[in-house]
């Protein structure tokens, strides 16, 4: 302790109260900053409510409820990565990157984390960091990196989080919309509960939920009394106005694996809003067809509501493979067919409605045309021909009455 103030026996005494005063200055600049400390990655587990999420949907699951621990999960993705290039470029740029900068330069800023009530830590921000670790001492074999700059804060406040994700890099539109609830449901109180569970690690049931999206459809619940006057608050934190917090909340109508697939596809709000507005008429797994064609080419929310109201998701694909050019395509002699044809198409079907034959006979029929080689004044190859058949089998059925 500093003798600063206290009278000296003598010259001596005071030359050696100023050389103490010295000691302590060179010690207090050699400690970390207050509350900040160099905790073992081992002791920090993530916030399971956090709107990012990072894992990948299925090696999330078996980390949430701890069936996973970090090297396994991180060994997990390394195998995903080696077949699926989404998920090789999200580990690229996720968490090897980040590990080979931390290697070269140091983490700069330290995560923050509260006491888990276990005799552990809650991360609160910088996930990414902490996994990155994780990698360089269980994928790279660093050890010095098995501990992290960490603050110790003494709650976990959703909000210093929302502002920790917003600042890193953008939110999908998933994550956005995760953020927004989780936000709605702390302002609540609503998810009071959940937290004490899930810290106190005693509730399965609780941990399970985490792994879907139901625990922030919780917010698509409460009533208007609820959120009254938080909106303003989640908008300044959020930036964004009532209107599109409102639009983003609603993407959790989606089912879990629409939602999962459209967030590791980093869909926008834009490109789902239309499926949103028909999520209660639209089947789980039609769902998930849609938004993998959206994610597979890239589609806008205007093509997006066409395949919501299209019939048949596959007959859709193909054409818009022909749109942008990944398939050639039906030749233009059947796209435009010749008079001569459509008038031979026309006899077939006065043909089969006399005969009362529909479906695969009406079909039949028409395959008879191309056996019997006339067709070759009109088209150079049969396959044309048949290829323009097989379109219209269902339209001629149709228009028979079957």
């Amino acid at each position: 302790m500093s003798k600063r103030g206290r009278r000296s026996a003598s010259s001596l005494d005071a030359l050696f109260d100023v050389a103490e005063e010295a000691m302590e200055v060179t010690r207090a600049a050699e400690q970390p900053a207050a509350g900040v400390q160099m905790l073992p990655i081992k002791e920090i587990r993530p916030d399971p409510f956090q709107a990012r999420r990072i894992l990948p949907p299925a090696v999330r699951a078996g980390f949430v409820v701890r069936q996973l621990d970090p090297p396994g999960a991180l060994g997990a993705w390394r195998a995903l990565a080696e077949d699926d290039l989404t998920e090789a470029e999200l580990l690229q740029e996720q968490i090897i990157g980040l590990a080979n900068s931390i290697r070269a330069q140091e983490m700069v800023n330290p995560v923050t984390v509260c006491d888990d009530g276990a005799g552990g830590y809650l991360l609160e921000t910088g996930e990414r960091r902490w996994w990155a670790h994780w990698w360089l001492v269980s994928v790279e074999g660093e050890r010095a990196f098995a501990r992290i700059r960490a603050e110790i804060v003494r709650a976990s406040r959703p909000e210093r989080q929302a502002a920790e994700n917003l600042q890193d890099s953008p939110l999908t539109a998933v994550q956005e919309a995760g953020q927004i609830a989780r936000l709605l449901l702390h302002m609540t109180g609503r998810d009071s509960d959940h937290v004490v569970a899930i810290l106190a690690g005693e509730d399965d049931e609780s941990a399970q939920a985490l792994v879907g999206y139901d625990v922030y459809r919780e917010a698509l619940e409460l009533d208007r009394g609820a959120v009254y006057g938080k909106w303003p608050a989640i908008s300044e934190i959020m930036g964004r106005g009532e209107r599109h917090l409102l639009r983003q909340l609603a993407v959790l109508k989606l089912s879990d694996e629409a939602l999962d697939l459209a967030d590791r596809a980093r869909l926008s709000e834009g490109q789902l809003r239309p499926l949103v507005s028909v999520a209660a008429e639209t089947q789980a797994d039609r769902q998930l067809g849609i938004v993998s064609l959206a994610a597979r080419y890239d589609l806008p929310g205007a093509e997006v509501a066409r395949l919501a109201k299209s019939a048949d998701l596959e007959a859709a694909e193909a054409r818009i493979r022909r749109e942008k050019g990944l398939d050639p395509g039906p030749p233009a002699a059947i796209r435009r067919p010749s008079s001569i044809m459509v008038e031979r198409l026309r006899g077939v079907r006065r043909l089969a409605a006399r005969q009362q034959k529909g479906g695969l006979q009406i079909y039949d029929l028409l395959q008879e045309i191309v056996a019997s080689g006339e067709a070759d004044t009109i088209y150079e190859e049969l396959s044309e021909l048949t290829e323009m058949l097989v379109q219209l089998r269902e339209g001629l059925a149709a228009s028979l009455g079957r």
